[in-house]
């Protein structure tokens, strides 16, 4: 795969201008912005190439960073797919997993990557490695937590309609949550009970009761309330935390000697995920995130909304 040189950004939120074109712009790609609000972007990103309709730049680009809202991923990842452009798509990839599917069948073709970032971190790097290799023994439960009192700042309504969004907390922050449990488990979870508090609305907090063989997985979620951001791995006679958002360690049984790194910024993590998208022949050893690696956390997240609404 090339090197990816002329890139635009769909959607141009919150997200987008905080964190994904500032990296961008140092990574010496020729940038474009596309938003269907022309008064969404920041006076910072002013001189940038920027139109309501990336078809405008088609000819342009050879690559595109989607970031929409989540129902509209799976519709503009075709289009551009069809016309052989490159794609990182954030978190959720689809809503639904015959969409990732079909995503999957350009991958021979085109790079479809997924924006699911805590991959790259190195703590759950090294982490699943121990797992594998069972370096800690056996584990006999998980317990992982994340949410707080939702603070983001959304430029658009469409993050509040289900329509538009997908869902509430599971698919918007719970994609986190849900991949990094599957990273680490080497996709071998499976959803034992759902349970929200969604009425006609998007839920607010949720809880998921999961199984990797015979480890027991419990995760909550939620938008309205504090929560810890932790993962809690029991091994037979010790325990790891970490926090999930960022791989560093909280806590640790006292035997537990390996050394792990310290956290890890936000930043930091997201110029690993555009570097190995737009430049994977110099990350030999970090692949970028595809959409058949995250397949099975969207079929996950399918089965608890299938299973909440019977």
């Amino acid at each position: 795969m090339k090197k990816l040189k002329n890139i635009i950004v769909v959607g141009c939120g919150a997200i987008a201008q905080t964190h994904h074109i500032p990296i961008l712009q140092k990574k010496k790609v020729k940038l474009y912005l596309c938003d269907t609000n022309k008064d969404v972007v920041s006076k910072k990103f002013s001189k940038l190439n920027f139109s309501t309709n990336y078809n405008d730049f088609i000819d342009k680009i050879d690559g595109a960073f989607i970031c929409t809202n989540h129902s509209s991923h799976f519709p503009i990842a075709c289009d551009l797919l069809n016309k052989k452009i490159n794609l990182l798509i954030e978190k959720p990839i689809t809503i639904s997993l015959s969409e990732c599917k079909n995503l999957i069948g350009f991958e021979k073709q085109l790079t479809v990557g997924a924006g699911y970032f805590r991959r790259y971190i190195d703590n759950f790097i090294q982490l699943r490695k121990i797992i594998l290799e069972n370096r800690l023994g056996k584990i006999k439960k998980i317990v992982m937590n994340e949410g707080g009192v939702y603070g983001w700042p959304v430029m658009s309504n469409s993050f509040w309609k289900k329509e538009s969004a997908g869902g509430g907390v599971l698919i918007d922050t719970g994609s986190h949550s849900v991949d990094l449990l599957n990273f680490i488990l080497d996709n071998n979870i499976h959803l034992v009970n759902y349970e929200d508090d969604a009425v006609d609305g998007l839920e607010t907090n949720a809880y998921l009761k999961l199984l990797s063989d015979d480890i027991e997985i419990d995760l909550s979620l939620s938008r309205n309330r504090p929560m810890s951001n932790t993962m809690k791995i029991y091994f037979d006679d010790q325990f790891i935390e970490f926090d999930a958002t960022n791989g560093g360690v909280v806590n640790k049984h006292n035997e537990v000697d390996f050394a792990f790194n310290p956290a890890e910024y936000p930043d930091d993590i997201f110029t690993k995920q555009i570097e190995s998208w737009i430049n994977p022949n110099e990350n030999l050893g970090r692949k970028i995130v595809s959409a058949s690696d995250v397949k099975h956390t969207v079929k996950i997240i399918e089965q608890c909304y299938l299973l909440k609404n019977g």
